[in-house]
C-alpha cells in the first residue's frame, strides 16, 4: 500500500523540514537545536508558523498524518521532519494553530 502524498498546499513545509529537523528524534534533541540556534533560524521558524496559521494549514496536515499507518517505515514523504520541525516550533511556542 502507498503512503497518501504529502498535499500539494502543504508542500512548502518539506524543505524547512529537512533543513531544521532531519536528525531531530526527540524532545532533547529539538532543546539542544533551539539553545544553539541563532536569532535568522529562529525568525525563520517563526515566519513558518505565522504563514501555517494563516493559510489554516495545520489542521489539514494532521489530516494527512492520521491517513498514514503508524507501522509503516517509508521515510520519503518527510513525516517525520515535518514532526519534529512542528516540535521545534510548539517548544519555542510559535503560534501555529
Amino acid at each position: 500500500m502507498t503512503d497518501p502524498p504529502l498535499p500539494e498546499d502543504l508542500q512548502f513545509l518539506i524543505e524547512p523540514a529537512i533543513r531544521f529537523a532531519a536528525g531531530i528524534s526527540s524532545d532533547e534533541e529539538i532543546w539542544c537545536f533551539l539553545r544553539d540556534a541563532d536569532k535568522s533560524a529562529l525568525d525563520e521558524l517563526a515566519g513558518l508558523a505565522e504563514r501555517v496559521r494563516l493559510e489554516g494549514a495545520y489542521p489539514r496536515l494532521m489530516k494527512w498524518w492520521q491517513s498514514i499507518p503508524l507501522e509503516r517505515s517509508n521515510g520519503a514523504l518527510h513525516d517525520r521532519e515535518i514532526y519534529f520541525l512542528f516540535g521545534l516550533m510548539d517548544a519555542s511556542d510559535m503560534k501555529f494553530e
